[in-house]
């Protein structure tokens, strides 16, 4: 009796691991497109609701201002966002969205999956110490 109940022990131990591990392994798809909600760590208090597809973009701030972005991926689990130069689209381009497009746009990686949540980090495309966290979780 006592075998069978040390092997049920390991066995639960195993099948704990195991589950940890899967539920940590990023699964960016899910991410990839549909609706979102933006929380930034800098300024919590703010949120951005978030429309993607394949390749393109549109955040809606707390305030209803649309940004329209064109999307490329660079892998499964990074892509750059592009600010669309159209002022129809963007009516609020301004001095820094024109600086981060000079510079390449915004990298965003996505870092860990919590929940219904993916924390990403997202930095000035070839600027290494302009780096934000954020919190981007599907939209139910």
């Amino acid at each position: 009796m006592r075998m069978i109940s040390k092997g049920f022990f390991y066995c639960i131990i195993f099948l704990s691991m195991l589950k940890i591990t899967y539920s940590q392994e990023l699964i960016c798809d899910d991410f990839k497109q549909g609706s979102f909600f933006l929380i930034s760590d800098e300024y919590p208090e703010l949120f951005h609701k978030i429309y993607r597809t394949e390749n393109s973009q549109i955040e809606i701030n707390q305030d209803g201002e649309e940004y329209h972005y064109w999307i490329n991926w660079l892998d499964e689990c990074t892509y750059v966002l592009r600010l669309k130069l159209d002022r129809k689209l963007n009516k609020k381009i301004d001095s820094l969205d024109l600086y981060i497009e000079e510079n390449g746009g915004v990298l965003v990686e996505f870092m860990e999956i919590k929940e219904n949540c993916i924390i990403s980090k997202a930095s000035i495309r070839n600027i290494d110490d302009e780096v934000s966290n954020s919190i981007i979780c599907l939209s139910r």
